[in-house]
C-alpha cells in the first residue's frame, strides 16, 4: 500500500474517532457525574415553586438514528431559551440522572432529551413510552406538576401520541404547554418527504420505519386526527415554516396547525432551521412568548 494512502486512512480514522468522542462526550460526562452523585448524596424529592414548569426539548426525525446527534442539534435552542427566560441549563437527560441534579426551587431548567434507544429502531408508540418515562422522572424529582415541551418535527407527533394514550383522560396534564415546530400533524410531507407515500399500501407501511408513520396515507396518522386534535388539559401551539408558498421545504404549512390550539405562527424558515435561533429567531421568540404567557 502506498504511503500516502496509509497516511490518508490514518487521518480519516482519527477524524472519525474524534468525531465520535466529541458527540458522545457530553452524554458520558453527564452519566458519570450522575453515578458519582448517586453514590455520595442521598436522594430527596424536590418542592418546585407552584406554577413553574421545567422545559424539555424534543428532537425530530434523524436519518442517522443517533440520539447523541439529535441532542446536540437542540443545544443552540436550549442556550437561547436559557438566556431569554433566565432558566437553568441542565444539559442533556440520561437515565442515570439523579433527583439531586434535577432539583430546583424557583428557577426552572431547560433539558434536552432523546426518545431514541441505542442500536434499536422502533416506532413512534415506543418513542412516546420513552418520553413518558423521562417526564415522570423529571416530575418526581422536581415536585413540579407538569413540564413545558418544545418539540421539533416528528417530536411533536411523539408528544401527541403520549398525550392521547396516557394523559387525555387525566386531570393533571403533566404537559402544561406543547409547542410544535414544523410538526407534520396531518402528514403533508412534500419534496423528498413525499416519497413516504410510496411506502404505504392500504393504510399500512410496507417497511417498519418510524418516518413512514408521518404520511397522511398511513392509518396511524389518520387515527391520530380522527377525534379531538388537542385532547386533555395541555395547551397546544404550532410554528410552521413557509419558504416557497407551500411549506418549509418538507412539511406543507397547512399540515402543521391543529384544531383547538392556543396559537399558530408562521415564519419564513426552512424545516431544519426552525430549531436554530441563529437562523430562525422568529420561531424562538414565539416559543419564549408562549412560555411566558
Amino acid at each position: 500500500m502506498k504511503l500516502w494512502l496509509k497516511i490518508a486512512m490514518v487521518v480519516l480514522a482519527t477524524l472519525i474517532l474524534l468525531y465520535a468522542l466529541g458527540i458522545n462526550a457530553e452524554y458520558y460526562l453527564t452519566a458519570t457525574r450522575s453515578v458519582l452523585i448517586d453514590k455520595t448524596v442521598e436522594e430527596v424529592p424536590g418542592h418546585a415553586l407552584a406554577d413553574t414548569h421545567p422545559i424539555i426539548l424534543l428532537h425530530g426525525f434523524n436519518p442517522t438514528y443517533s440520539g447523541r446527534i439529535s441532542e446536540l442539534l437542540l443545544k443552540p435552542l436550549q442556550e437561547g431559551l436559557v438566556e431569554e427566560l433566565n432558566y437553568t441549563d441542565k444539559g442533556i437527560y440520561t437515565k442515570k440522572m439523579t433527583c439531586t441534579e434535577l432539583l430546583y426551587e424557583k428557577k426552572p431548567f431547560v433539558l434536552r432529551m432523546t426518545y431514541l434507544e441505542q442500536y434499536d429502531l422502533v416506532d413512534i408508540d415506543a418513542y412516546s413510552e420513552n418520553l413518558a418515562r423521562t417526564i415522570e422522572h423529571v416530575l418526581d424529582c422536581t415536585g413540579a406538576e407538569s413540564v413545558d415541551l418544545v418539540a421539533h418535527s416528528m417530536g411533536g407527533i411523539v408528544a401527541r401520541i403520549y398525550i392521547l394514550e396516557k394523559l387525555a383522560a387525566e386531570e393533571n396534564p403533566r404537559i402544561n404547554k406543547l409547542v410544535m415546530l414544523g410538526t407534520p400533524n396531518h402528514g403533508g410531507l412534500y419534496n423528498i418527504g413525499g416519497l413516504t407515500g410510496l411506502l404505504i399500501e392500504d393504510g399500512e407501511p410496507k417497511v417498519d420505519l418510524d418516518f413512514v408513520s408521518l404520511s397522511e396515507d398511513n392509518n396511524f396518522m389518520q387515527k391520530l386526527n380522527e377525534g379531538d386534535e388537542t385532547p386533555g388539559e395541555t395547551k397546544y401551539y404550532t410554528i410552521a415554516g413557509d419558504i416557497d408558498d407551500k411549506g418549509d421545504g418538507l412539511i406543507l404549512k397547512e399540515s402543521v396547525p391543529v384544531e383547538g390550539s392556543g396559537g399558530d405562527f408562521m415564519v419564513s424558515c426552512e424545516h431544519n432551521m426552525l430549531k436554530f435561533p441563529q437562523t430562525c429567531p422568529e420561531a424562538m421568540n414565539f416559543v419564549v412568548e408562549v412560555i411566558q404567557e
